[in-house]
Formats: structure tokens, C-alpha cells, sequence
């Protein structure tokens, strides 16, 4: 899918609802221009929280190191884990969690770090918190986050921004919704009827989420989406499992 620039989606919609188009939006000092480059900015932040776009998704991981007291840094640009995407790579096992703060306390309270052989996570504090406490070197942890980074440089590539700062960055978010979006609230901040922009731009975004992924197979009977991934009785050992 082709991307548009901030230019070319700012001018689109200056276009729609009659204010002059530009050459340079993010260089001109008319009134329009500024707010339209203000509004885009939460367009994007609003769209960001709005859903787990694929063009945000973006994967972390790292080798646990005894010495980091079982607290990491999580990304620059993180801005939620994606469900279930937890994974202890080298030991070939989910990792639990996200813990609950009782849950958290529990387990710190119980000192179960010599009786578990999963790690289990908790997010809190701008931190990733791993238990049990002094595990095994070389443990390799990876998830799956959704980033803010929602534009790229239009300069270099692959150098991703939170925010579009001048005419040629890209939107990486699908470029009509984010116009509608735009459109729907430039109308809305100068007071003009924005009901039909407001439930075009809904229309929209519902239709962009549901086809951001594939629907998975649904079944009443037993089995689930494990199958044949994960099978007690297929591909499962009869003994040393998690050893």
C-alpha cells in the first residue's frame, strides 16, 4: 500500500473543505496551515490508541542478565504490548503475565523463584518486571508492542517519528482515514457542521479495523487455536518437558 505525505494529506483536505492549498504547509504561516499541522498531530496520536495498526507492530527482545535485577527498559517508542505475544524463546514456553499487582505480590510474597520454571511479567512503572528473580543467563525473552512512531522521515529511511515535521514525512497509517479524520476535526474546531465528517471518518475506522487482520477459523468443539502447535497429545513429550 502506497503511503501519502503530510503535504499531500494536508492539501487534500484544505482542498475539501476550501481553504487555499499550499506548496509548503509545514513552512506557511497562514492560520489554516498551522492548526491543520496541530490537528494532524493528534489525528495520528488519537489513531495510535485507537487500534493495533501493522504498521506500528514492532517486536523486542533481549537475553536476560542476572545483573539487571530482573528490570528492563522498554522501548522508546512503546506504547502497549500486544496480548499473548510474550514468549521465553529459549526455553520454547509462553511467559506469563501480564501480572496483576496482587498477583505480582503473591509470588514475591510466597518466594516461589526455586519452585517455577516459567517467567511470568508484570508492566508497571514505565518498566518490564521479570520473575522469578536471579534467573538462569542467557534466557531469551520477546514480545510483540505496538510503537508510536506513525511517521517516517521523509529524508532517510527506515528513521521513524511520533509526528510529521515537515512537508515530505510519510504517514504510515492508511492515508484516507487519517484525511477524514483531519477533515472531521479541522470542521469541528472552527465551529462548522462536522456530523457528516464526524460519521464519515466513524464509518471509516470501522472499516479500516476490520480489515487490518484475517478472521480465524471459530469452532464449538473442543481444540482451540493451539492445535497443532501445541498439542498434549501430538507434540509433546512424555517427560523432560520444560527441563
Amino acid at each position: 500500500m502506497s503511503h501519502k505525505t503530510a503535504k499531500q494529506i494536508i492539501n487534500q483536505v484544505a482542498a475539501e473543505v476550501g481553504v487555499p492549498t499550499v506548496v509548503s504547509p509545514y513552512s506557511s504561516g497562514d492560520a489554516a496551515m498551522i492548526q491543520m499541522r496541530a490537528i494532524l498531530d493528534a489525528v495520528g496520536e488519537e489513531l495510535v490508541e485507537a487500534y493495533d495498526w501493522q504498521a506500528l507492530r514492532r517486536e523486542e527482545s533481549f537475553t536476560v542478565d542476572p545483573a539487571d535485577d530482573n528490570i528492563y527498559d522498554l522501548p522508546d517508542n512503546f506504547r502497549r504490548m500486544i496480548d499473548q505475544t510474550g514468549w521465553q524463546r529459549s526455553d520454547d514456553v509462553p511467559l506469563f503475565g501480564p501480572l496483576s499487582a496482587l498477583q505480582w505480590a503473591y509470588l514475591v510474597g510466597r518466594d516461589l523463584s526455586s519452585s517455577t520454571i516459567y517467567a511470568s511479567f508484570r508492566l508497571t512503572q514505565g518498566k518490564l518486571y521479570l520473575f522469578p528473580e536471579d534467573p538462569p543467563d542467557n534466557v531469551t525473552i520477546a514480545y510483540e508492542y505496538i510503537s508510536d512512531l506513525w511517521v517516517e522521515d521523509g529524508d532517510v529511511a527506515g528513521t521513524y517519528l511520533n509526528a510529521p515535521v515537515k512537508d515530505n514525512d510519510i504517514i504510515l497509517l492508511n492515508s484516507r482515514l487519517v484525511e477524514r479524520g483531519l477533515k472531521f476535526r479541522f470542521l469541528q474546531a472552527r465551529g462548522f457542521d462536522s456530523a457528516a465528517a464526524g460519521q464519515e471518518y466513524q464509518n471509516s475506522l470501522d472499516k479500516m479495523c476490520s480489515q487490518e487482520k484475517s478472521a480465524p477459523i471459530l469452532t464449538a468443539g473442543d481444540g482451540g487455536w493451539q492445535y497443532p502447535y501445541l498439542s498434549t497429545y501430538g507434540n509433546t513429550p512424555d517427560s523432560g518437558f520444560g527441563s
